[in-house]
């Protein structure tokens, strides 16, 4: 090589700007908002496909569409700042602001802000209507778990599908359990049954919220038990809401009875009775009042349900041995002795004071009434109120 020529490939290396790298997630990471031939718009990043057919990454999963359907794509970046400055400008944002910015962004296309706020909905009030809806017309168009292997229009596929839906389920918001809880509507109901039972009695806290709305479509022999098991001993508020609205779509009349016998029995389980409490509330039939009446009279009384929380290391040790002779051979038998160390508290399971807000709560919501959570307070009005409330209502 000549030396001018070295010169100026050494100039070239040293003074050219370099082009982007390959692989450089700054590049792969930005997102796209996608207008379609119909005005409608979602927020994506391109991950390859065929000609005639484009996939993108959304916050919803994956979704495939034809070419020809793409009208244009421009970035995000300042349609997703535009969001964040209206996000950050809500001070104790409510449901229905919460709905509006969701609204804006459905209408702008921007997919990452409608997850975000929906989410936060279905955090706060998981059966709330505009987020279901909103959800339904999102689910056909995108696919949130793992490929099915098997050959589509099977009853192997739709059985697979079904586990691989709760599978996906093992992590995630309840944006996804949401979509996936839709996307399982198109299964056949024998196709799903059996999962959604194993999963509503033993799944994660997602699983078993998917779980629990499946099961108002199986026969009563397989849904009543489970879903009442679960509205009175879930850990997890939300899925015991979406079991308690499971029992509303075949309520006939009958529903709530289960709820006073749970209200009223005699034992210690006092978290049980509250969440038989709180779910006549949502419930909202009306001749469940007398058992709420009559269930916070009884925490007027001088007792209060207590529990004991151990937390104990206990340690084992040869402290001696017993010795035999046995002809000419010695026996020695260890004495093993224990040592228990830790603590062991008393508690209340649960404090008198939050029994009456959950039972005043319940009335409040039957009854129309904003009465405080005394028990003498709602005694009285019962005793002049009570019979010429239910007499108006029939239920």
């Amino acid at each position: 090589m000549s030396r001018m020529r070295l010169i100026v490939a050494l100039f070239v290396l040293v003074v050219a700007p370099a082009g982007p790298a390959v692989g450089d997630r700054s590049r792969q990471d930005e997102t796209s908002i996608v207008t379609l031939d119909d005005g409608h718009g979602f927020e994506g990043r391109r991950l390859g496909g065929r000609r005639d057919q484009v996939v993108y990454d959304t916050p919803f999963g994956e979704r495939e569409l034809a070419a020809e359907r793409i009208v244009a794509e421009r970035p995000a970046a300042d349609l997703r700042a535009r969001y964040e400055a209206l996000r950050n400008a809500l001070v104790e944002p409510q449901v229905a602001d919460r709905v509006e910015l969701a609204r804006w962004c459905l209408t702008r296309g921007l997919s990452s802000g409608l997850a975000e706020q929906l989410e936060a909905i279905l955090e706060r009030e998981p059966d709330q209507a505009w987020a279901w809806t909103t959800l339904a017309a999102l689910a056909p168009d995108h696919r949130v778990t793992e490929r099915n292997p098997q050959p589509e229009g099977k009853g192997r596929w739709d059985r697979t599908q079904a586990d691989l839906s709760y599978r996906a389920l093992r992590d995630g918001g309840w944006v996804k359990g949401a979509l996936i809880r839709l996307q399982l509507d198109a299964l056949p109901v024998e196709a799903q049954i059996n999962e959604a039972v194993r999963n509503a009695e033993r799944g994660g806290e997602l699983q078993r919220w998917v779980a629990v709305q499946t099961l108002q479509r199986a026969e009563p022999v397989r849904r009543v038990k489970t879903l009442y098991r679960t509205v009175l001993g879930d850990d997890c508020w939300q899925v015991r809401l979406m079991a308690l609205r499971s029992l509303q779509r075949h309520d006939d009349g009958s529903t709530y009875r289960p709820f006073v016998r749970a209200l009223l029995k005699q034992g210690n389980n006092d978290a049980l009775r509250m969440n038989a409490a709180w779910a006549l509330g949502r419930l909202g039939d009306r001749r469940a009042v007398p058992a709420l009446v009559r269930a916070l009279k009884a925490t007027d009384g001088p007792r209060v349900a207590h529990a004991n929380i151990s937390n104990l290391t206990q340690i084992a040790y040869v402290k001696d041995y017993d010795v035999e002779v046995a002809q000419t051979a010695f026996i020695a038998d260890p004495v093993v002795d224990v040592v228990i160390d830790g603590f062991v508290l008393d508690v209340a399971v649960v404090g008198i004071e939050r029994q009456r807000e959950i039972l005043g709560t319940a009335l409040g919501r039957i009854t129309g009434r904003k009465l405080a959570a005394e028990p003498g307070v709602w005694a009285d009005w019962w005793r002049t109120k009570g019979k010429d409330f239910l007499a108006g209502s029939g239920r």
